[in-house]
C-alpha cells in the first residue's frame, strides 16, 4: 500500500491535545545493502570437496585457502595452500598428497591448523587424516610462493573411526585443546590433543540413545569462551542436536545433555555450517533442512542465556551448501547458498534481531553451474571471500575452483532520527534519513505486544538514491486502546532485502472524556474518516443520515471498550448532497454534518 499522508498539511486539526509523548531515536544506522563489491577471482583446475568446511581465512593482509586440486603441469595432485593475490588464486605449498579430501582449518594468530582427510568419491569409508599446522613469518611476503615466509610446523596422521562418513571438524578450546569432530555412520564421534596436538584421544561418542544413520553430518565449534560444542544431524530422528561441555572440565568425556536444536518431519539433512558471536556466545547454524517438502535451508541460532534454540526459514525450495557468514559490526548474519539446479551463488541476509530473511535472494555470482561453497569461520567487517567449486566429472571434464571478493561495507541508509508524537487521537511518526543508496521504501511496523507478532500498517516510498538529508512522516489513527503501541521502520530495497530500524515505544492512556470530531476530509469523495473517544465501557451507535432524516448507514452498534476509535464512512453508493452522523454511548451523545460531492 503506497500512503499520501496529508494529516500535517494544516487541514486536519484537533481542538483538544489531551497527551504528548516524545520519542527520539539518534544515530540509526540502516544497512539496506550488503556485499557492493563482487571480484570474480581466476579458476583454477581442482577436484570436488563435499561438505562445505571453513577452509578460508584472514591474516597479515591477505586471504587464505585451502584447496585441493587434480595434477597440473609439475605439481602433482594433493590438496594446496593457497593465497589470493588481488583477483589471482596463487598456488603455494602442497599440504597432502591427498586430492580428494574434506578439509577444516583453524586460524590462531599467526598459526593455521589444516585438517585433511581422505575421501574417494561416493565411497567415503576412509579414516585416513591429516593435522598440518603452518607458521606465518612476521615480515610480508616479497614472492609469490610460501618461502621464507611461511613455516611448515607439523604434520601429525590421524585414524578416525572404522566407518568414517563424511565430516570432520576442528576448533579449539579455552585451555589450548583441540577438539575433532565427526561423524561415523552410526555415531559421532569427538576427541581431542594437547597444545602440541601430536596425540590425540580415544573416541568419545556423543550419541548415546540415539540411532544415527548413514550421510549424518557434525561441526564443532569453540563457544562462550569456556565451552566446546558439537551440533550434528540425525536423519533418523528428524533432529538437529547438540551437546558441549565446560573447556575446564577434568573428565573430558562428562558432555551436557543432548539439545533438540530443530525437530520435525525431514527436518535433518546433511550439510551444517556455523558462526559464534565473539561477545554474546551465541551460535547460528546454517543447516540443510528437508530434502523434499518445507523449507530446504535455514539458520538455527542458539541462545546463551538460556540454552533455548529458535528456527528461521531461509529458502523454502531448492537450496543446498548453506555458509552461514557474520558480520557483527553491522549486527548482520548471511546465508550462502546455490539453488539445487541452477548453478547460481546466491545469498540472504537478515540483521541479528529479529531475524527475519527476505523472500527473494540475491545473486553473488551467476557464471558456471556451481556447486560445493566454502569460506571463513571468523566474523568479517569489510570483505570476505567466498570459494564455490564446478565439477565437470560428470560429462568427462575437469572441476575448477571460482571465487569472489565480496565487500561486505555498504552504503548506508542513515536514519538519523525516528520520532514518535502521541497528539490528541494519533501517533504522529516521524523520520529522517541523511543518505540513501536503492532505497525502495519504508514498511511502517506495530505491535501491542513485543513478544508478538509485528503488523505492517503503511507504506511511504522511499527517495531512491540520495546524498541529502530527506524527511518522512505518517500519522497512525488507528489507536483504539489504552496501554503501550511499538513501532519500528522496515526499511526495503529496490533488491528487496530490507533491515529493521530500532524500536519506539508510546504510552496511550484512557480518554478523559466523550469526543467526536468533525470527519475528514469534508467536503468528501467518496471516503471520509470519522473519529471518536469514549472515556469507559460502552454500548455504541454511530449512524449516518441524509437530509430527509433517513438512516443511510449503521457504522457502529456494538459494546466498545475505553480508548478512541477511528471509522470509515464510504458514500460511494450514494448521491451528493448533506449527510448527518450521531453517535449515542451511554450518556453521551452527540451529531455533526458533512458534505459529499461528486
Amino acid at each position: 500500500m503506497r500512503v499520501t499522508n496529508y494529516y500535517n498539511s494544516g487541514k486536519y486539526k484537533k481542538f483538544i491535545v489531551s497527551l504528548i509523548l516524545f520519542v527520539s531515536l539518534s544515530s540509526i544506522i540502516i544497512y539496506p545493502q550488503s556485499f557492493t563489491t563482487i571480484t570474480p577471482i581466476n579458476n583454477s583446475t581442482g577436484v570436488a570437496t563435499l561438505k562445505p568446511q571453513s577452509k578460508v581465512w584472514t591474516y597479515g593482509g591477505y586471504w587464505w585457502a585451502v584447496i585441493p586440486v587434480e595434477a597440473e603441469g609439475s605439481d602433482p595432485a594433493g590438496t594446496y595452500l593457497w593465497r589470493l593475490d588481488g583477483t589471482t588464486l596463487t598456488k603455494l605449498m602442497k599440504l597432502s598428497d591427498q586430492s580428494w579430501t574434506f578439509a577444516d582449518a583453524k586460524a590462531l594468530g599467526n598459526v593455521t591448523h589444516i585438517l585433511v582427510v581422505q575421501g574417494t568419491g561416493d565411497d567415503r569409508a576412509i579414516n585416513s587424516a591429516e593435522l598440518v599446522s603452518i607458521q606465518f613469518k612476521d615480515n610480508s611476503p616479497s614472492a609469490p610462493t610460501y618461502e621464507p615466509w611461511t613455516v611448515r610446523t607439523s604434520n601429525v596422521s590421524i585414524t578416525l573411526d572404522s566407518e568414517f562418513d563424511e565430516a570432520a571438524t576442528i576448533d579449539i578450546d579455552s585451555q589450548g585443546r583441540m577438539w575433532l569432530a565427526s561423524d561415523a555412520k552410526t555415531v559421532i564421534n569427538v576427541r581431542w590433543s594437547d597444545s602440541d596436538y601430536s596425540s590425540w584421544s580415544s573416541d568419545i561418542r556423543l550419541n548415546t540413545g540415539h540411532n544415527i544413520t548413514d550421510d549424518d553430518i557434525c561441526a564443532v565449534t569453540a563457544f562462550d569462551d569456556n565451552k566446546i560444542g558439537v551440533l550434528w544431524s540425525n536423519q533418523a530422528e528428524d533432529e538437529f542436536q547438540f551437546s558441549y561441555r565446560l573447556d575446564s572440565n577434568n573428565d573430558a568425556s562428562d558432555w551436557a545433555a543432548i539439545e533438540t536444536a530443530a525437530d520435525g518431519n525431514n527436518i535433518a539433512n546433511d550439510h551444517i555450517n556455523l558462526a559464534v558471536h565473539s561477545s554474546t556466545g551465541t551460535i547460528y547454524a546454517a543447516v540443510k533442512t528437508s530434502a523434499s517438502g518445507g523449507p530446504q535451508l535455514a539458520l538455527l541460532v542458539r541462545n546463551l542465556a538460556t540454552g533455548s534454540w529458535s528456527f528461521h526459514t531461509v529458502q523454502n525450495q531448492g537450496g543446498t551448501r548453506p555458509i552461514a557468514l557474520l558480520n557483527e559490526s553491522e549486527n548482520k548474519i548471511f546465508v550462502i547458498y546455490h539453488p539445487v539446479g541452477d548453478g547460481d551463488i546466491l545469498y540472504k541476509y537478515s540483521s541479528l534481531s529479529p531475524i527475519s530473511f527476505p523472500s527473494a535472494a540475491s545473486i553473488l555470482d551467476d557464471r558456471d553451474n556451481f556447486q560445493d561453497i566454502t569460506s571463513t569461520k571468523q566474523s568479517f567487517s569489510d570483505e570476505v571471500l567466498i570459494l564455490y567449486n564446478l565439477d565437470h566429472s560428470s560429462i568427462g571434464g575437469p572441476a575448477y575452483w571460482y571465487g569472489t571478493k565480496a565487500d561486505a561495507s555498504p552504503f548506508p541508509v542513515e536514519l538519523s532520527l525516528f520520532n514518535a508524537v502521541l497528539i490528541g487521537e494519533k501517533v504522529a511518526l516521524n523520520w529522517r534519513t541523511e543518505a540513501e543508496i536503492n532505497n525502495y521504501g519504508f514498511e511502517i511496523e506495530r505491535t501491542i505486544n513485543i513478544n508478538d507478532n509485528w503488523t505492517t500498517i503503511a507504506f511511504v516510498d522511499g527517495n531512491g538514491n540520495s546524498n541529502s538529508p530527506k524527511y518522512y512522516d505518517y500519522s497512525d489513527y488507528d489507536i483504539y486502546k489504552a496501554g503501550k503501541y511499538y513501532y519500528r521502520l522496515k526499511q526495503i530495497d529496490n533488491d528487496g532485502t530490507f533491515e529493521y530500524s530500532d524500536v519506539i515505544t508510546v504510552q496511550v492512556t484512557t480518554p478523559n472524556n466523550f469526543y467526536l470530531s468533525q470527519n475528514y476530509p469534508n467536503p468528501f469523495n467518496p471516503t471520509t474518516r470519522i473519529d471518536f473517544s469514549l472515556p469507559e465501557r460502552q454500548m455504541v451507535s454511530l449512524r449516518v443520515y441524509n437530509s430527509l432524516g433517513e438512516l443511510v448507514s449503521e457504522l457502529v452498534d456494538e459494546i466498545r471498550e475505553p480508548g478512541s476509535y477511528l471509522v470509515t464512512f464510504d458514500a460511494s453508493k450514494l448521491p451528493s448532497g448533506t449527510y448527518f452522523y450521531t453517535i449515542l454511548a451511554g450518556k453521551y451523545f452527540a451529531a455533526n454534518k458533512m458534505s459529499f460531492i461528486k
